[in-house]
């Protein structure tokens, strides 16, 4: 949920002229004293909740903006990564460097963005979560021995898991959300465009 704080950062000048044009009703009826002091007050409480609510709605359209720009961005310019790290991720392939940049995607934009306040969680949620769900589990391994070097290192990838599951454990009511092993083989074909049988997966990716 967006926080009252966040919501502030989204405040355009136009919905400060809302707030200010019923605030300055509410004082001049205020002072008028005809309206006693509940009418002047009701007044400026609308105002905040106009002003509010139009940040609100400043803030998800730029969310939408922002979530459209990466789902693009990972639908279409991610593909070779993703291909070579799902490859990494099955022992296809040596080098893991694209697997960190598949999860330095998650990282950032996504994870330092939802804790800014920037992009909204639910609109992550429902694009994103199964590869963000997916990936992290995938990856457990890797990060751990990634982490004995840089200790710090995903830690916005954690907290985003953690962001968007909420929404997943509420849907779906469970509170266990790991994926079996025979789910991560057969989303790692999917993910790597590879065919039912290993035999095939060379000459789909020409790997040696």
């Amino acid at each position: 949920m967006l926080t009252i704080k966040r919501l502030y950062n989204h405040i355009e000048v136009a919905h400060v002229g809302v707030l200010f044009g019923f605030f300055t009703l509410g004082i001049s009826l205020f002072i008028d004293k005809s309206f006693g002091v509940w009418t002047p007050l009701a007044v400026m409480v609308v105002g905040v909740c106009l002003a509010l609510s139009a940040a609100h709605n400043a803030y998800i359209a730029k969310s939408t903006a922002l979530i459209d720009k990466y789902d693009e961005q990972f639908n279409q310019k991610l593909n070779r990564e993703r291909k070579s790290a799902a490859l990494y991720l099955l022992g296809r392939n040596p080098s893991s460097d694209e697997l960190e940049d598949v999860l330095d995607f998650f990282e950032s934009p996504l994870g330092t963005k939802i804790k800014a306040g920037c992009i909204d969680a639910k609109q992550v949620y429902e694009t994103f979560f199964h590869w963000i769900r997916f990936y992290h589990q995938a990856s457990a391994k890797f990060r751990e021995e990634y982490r004995s070097k840089e200790p710090a290192a995903y830690e916005a990838l954690d907290e985003l898991l953690e962001q968007t599951s909420k929404f997943e454990k509420s849907r779906c009511k469970q509170t266990d959300l790991l994926l079996s092993d025979e789910d991560l083989i057969k989303y790692l074909h999917q993910e790597a465009n590879l065919k039912t049988e290993s035999s095939d997966w060379d000459k789909v990716f020409k790997t040696k």
